[in-house]
């Protein structure tokens, strides 16, 4: 079984959700290709603990989102980086963030 498709299903048959939060996942790589593209009604994200994380769908998640909360994540935390991160311009875009270590 392809844990990663399960994942997917699931999430794209949750496309009313308005709230997820991901913590403890140390092993977590990216949220591509796992459906939480497909939460269209998502306004609040919070990861925490997932110190290997590093792709986020934010390209498209960014229509919906007004919380963004990432803490202990320091590859996200670079890429969030005010001006200078990878994500910054859509992160920028988000009302309410918070960022930290």
């Amino acid at each position: 079984v392809d844990f990663s498709s399960e994942i997917s299903w699931s999430l794209q048959t949750l496309t009313s959700l308005t709230s997820l939060h991901i913590s403890g996942l140390p092993s977590l790589t990216s949220l591509e290709h796992t459906g939480v593209q497909y939460l269209t009604s998502l306004k609040s994200l919070k990861i925490k603990d997932c110190a290997n994380l590093g792709s986020l769908p934010l390209d498209k998640l960014v229509i919906s989102l007004s919380h963004l909360t990432i803490r202990a994540c320091p590859l996200l935390k670079v890429l969030c980086e005010k001006d200078i991160g990878q994500y910054w311009s859509m992160v920028s875009l988000i009302p309410f963030r918070i960022i930290e270590d």
